[in-house]
């Protein structure tokens, strides 16, 4: 017997908002009653605050799941409860996969999940049909409205256990800014690396020579990132008292100003490279 969950928000991206996993935690949220929205939840994630490259310039540092998991660490800071199912295409899993999504569903929650129409966007899981591994969802930037047929198996699904949250909104900031530092901290993460260490690797191997399309991309999503950071700092990180908050916030606001798309891309690699280094004594 089949069943589907109507009237879950669509996954629209907007202007700065095109994380497609915020958009679809967004959606989710919305739909069981919290009015978290897309600058929180990337506020709240750290994400906001990341920089993350891989050393071939994958497109993947884009994701939250890559390098410090931004997307696990914002249902950690809600205080949710969560089963990740990694590699869920894999044959042993698939069954339990199927029966974890299933259940979700039966207890009327979406689920997030990655590569549900042979992209690597992310969506929301919203029914079953007949056969229980024939799913329908929500997709990213869909042209048409409602939930579709899932044309491709999800390689990872977030499974959402508890979805109480008890604390405030400047609670969860609170905590979540104290933690500012740790995601700025240059290091390698999970074969990633983290803060202003990618940027130097990029100009020191002088990659902007050869790869200068795929760099434009990434500083795009990282200025389009620090935007919110400088929206979120300013509505939460005065409100909680953050140390030298004005101070990051006019370091972001540089990168957020950036012209990415005109300026030379090795300026852009250096001129974010600064101001990395200058956020960093200021943490």
């Amino acid at each position: 017997m089949e069943r589907m969950l109507f009237n879950v928000p669509e996954i629209i991206p907007a202007d700065i908002r095109k994380n497609s996993y915020f958009l679809s935690l967004e959606s989710l949220m919305k739909y069981v009653g919290y009015n978290f929205d897309y600058e929180f939840l990337l506020g709240t994630s750290l994400h906001a605050f990341r920089t993350n490259i891989y050393p071939d310039l994958s497109m993947s540092c884009m994701d939250p799941f890559t390098g410090f998991n931004t997307g696990e660490y914002l249902l950690n800071a809600l205080g949710m409860r969560w089963k990740t199912r990694m590699g869920a295409e894999d044959e042993e899993a698939a069954p339990l996969t199927v029966m974890k999504i299933v259940d979700s569903i039966n207890r009327g929650l979406p689920v997030i999940a990655i590569h549900l129409d042979y992209t690597e966007n992310w969506g929301l899981i919203t029914g079953y049909g007949e056969n229980i591994s024939d799913f329908y969802g929500l997709f990213f930037n869909q042209t048409t409205k409602g939930s579709k047929i899932v044309t491709s198996w999800p390689f990872i699904a977030v499974i959402l256990n508890d979805t109480a949250v008890t604390r405030t909104k400047e609670e969860i900031a609170k905590e979540t800014l104290e933690n500012l530092a740790y995601i700025s901290t240059p290091g390698m993460v999970n074969g990633y690396y983290n803060g202003k260490l990618g940027i130097e690797y990029i100009i020191e191997n002088k990659l902007y020579e050869k790869e200068e399309s795929k760099l434009r991309t990434i500083f795009e999503d990282i200025k389009n990132n620090r935007k919110v950071a400088v929206s979120y700092l300013a509505k939460y990180g005065t409100e909680i008292g953050i140390s030298r908050v004005s101070d990051l916030i006019g370091l972001y606001e540089e990168e957020a100003k950036t012209d990415v798309e005109n300026e030379k891309i090795e300026r852009v690699c250096r001129k974010f490279l600064e101001i990395e280094e200058k956020a960093l004594d200021k943490l």
